[in-house]
């Protein structure tokens, strides 16, 4: 089933504007179509806080979704999210990450978005029943320093996306390089995402999937308490997107974020201060003793927001840096 065929399913028999709105949102947040919209979104609060650009920023997995290299240098930990979009349209995810006996990293990770429950109607508008939709994934990460500065990551992902009786599955796979100086702070991470082949499509229509390449830069401010972070991808349709992000960090356990995207302007619609403010997001976080909370709040302009929650532990023998 092609993508405009799948949008006419789903549209023509669901909640439209909200299911619409997330749409749109999962294409801006990282590729070009709608199958497997649960790949396009941030693993956890912090990213999501920091507008997604984190593909160069490492400790906690929020990069591993885009680069797995960034997990070659992330402390043992298991961490659940859960984030809520406009309807009842919701994605649960959760993760964990430990060493690996031969060295490096490895993390486990599950993903899903449950678009909720629609009504069925035929083509003269009458109730032929009741159908769920969603998009699950599955992925093994693993990433490893390579010298004192390069790490290498990869990862491979099982996903599968179902619409009523119909479904979707595909192999993906992801890897990714990053550099990081402990002495400047600086940060620079490159992945190829999400490339593979779909095992079956709807209807036994195989589209592409969604591969992308992503470049990021982060670095701690010299002068100010602040991670400051860059994403630049291109889309299918040759469109350069940027996404930048902040993280404070206030006694090594207080942190407030920002992030915005080159997207907002595919969401604006009528110039309100709302619509202004679309694509951008906020967010906190705060460690107590071993535990870490994170919530952050994406604006969708008039369409409404995105709200997130993530607790995650840090497991003994976590850090070896």
């Amino acid at each position: 089933m092609s993508r405009n065929k799948k949008s006419k399913y789903i549209l023509g028999k669901c909640k439209t504007g909200a299911l619409t709105v997330v749409l749109m949102f999962g294409v801006s947040a990282g590729f070009a179509q709608a199958l497997f919209q649960g790949l396009n979104f941030p693993v956890n609060s912090r990213s999501w806080g920091m507008g997604a650009a984190t593909s160069s920023v490492n400790n906690d997995g929020s990069g591993m979704q885009f680069n797995p290299a960034t997990i070659s240098m992330t402390a043992n930990c298991w961490q659940i999210n859960y984030t809520s979009f406009v309807a009842d349209i919701s994605s649960s995810t959760g993760y964990v990450t430990t060493s690996a006996p031969f060295g490096g990293n490895i993390a486990v990770m599950s993903h899903l978005l449950n678009y909720g429950s629609f009504t069925e109607r035929d083509s003269e508008g009458n109730e032929t029943g009741d159908y769920s939709a969603n998009d699950f994934d599955l992925t093994v990460a693993y990433g490893r320093k390579m010298t004192r500065r390069f790490s290498l990551g990869a990862s491979s992902t099982y996903a599968r996306s179902v619409i009523g009786s119909l479904s979707a599955d595909a192999l993906l796979g992801s890897f990714g390089v990053m550099y990081y100086d402990r002495e400047s702070t600086l940060s620079i991470g490159a992945g190829y995402h999400h490339f593979g082949v779909v095992l079956s499509g709807f209807n036994d229509v195989k589209e592409k999937t969604p591969a992308t390449i992503v470049f990021g830069i982060s670095k701690k401010l010299a002068h100010l308490p602040m991670i400051i972070s860059a994403d630049v991808y291109r889309t299918n349709k040759e469109k350069v997107v940027g996404k930048v992000g902040g993280e404070f960090v206030f006694g090594g356990r207080y942190f407030l974020r920002w992030g915005t995207s080159t997207r907002r302007f595919d969401l604006l619609g009528r110039q309100t201060f709302t619509n202004f403010l679309a694509a951008s997001s906020v967010g906190a976080g705060m460690i107590w003793r071993t535990f870490r909370f994170d919530l952050a709040v994406v604006s969708l302009g008039d369409a409404g927001t995105i709200s997130s929650l993530s607790i995650s532990q840090q497991l003994p023998d976590g850090s070896k840096k």
